[in-house]
């Protein structure tokens, strides 16, 4: 099971151990249930982009709707400030 596996890891950020998380049931956390959906969608908006050609991506966005484009937009907007 992932959980006991991540439990093994050392994990770290530079010298300090990672304790910021927590393992719970998605059934019982709404929220959880709404990450998954994103994270699942993401997943699939990620390997679409991977797996199509530069040319194929640009002509895919040409055709978007305005609604498109700002919700691009806003998931663009959303990524650059998680990396940051």
């Amino acid at each position: 099971m992932i959980e006991a596996y991540l439990r093994d890891l050392d994990l770290r950020d530079g010298n300090a151990p990672l304790s910021n998380f927590s393992f719970v049931d998605s059934k019982d956390h709404p929220w959880v249930q709404v990450s998954d959906v994103m994270a699942g969608l993401l997943g699939k908006f990620f390997g679409f982009v991977n797996r199509t050609p530069a040319p194929d991506l640009n002509y895919a966005r040409s055709q978007f709707t305005d609604r498109q484009k700002r919700g691009l937009k806003m998931l663009t907007h959303l990524i650059s400030r998680s990396v940051e």
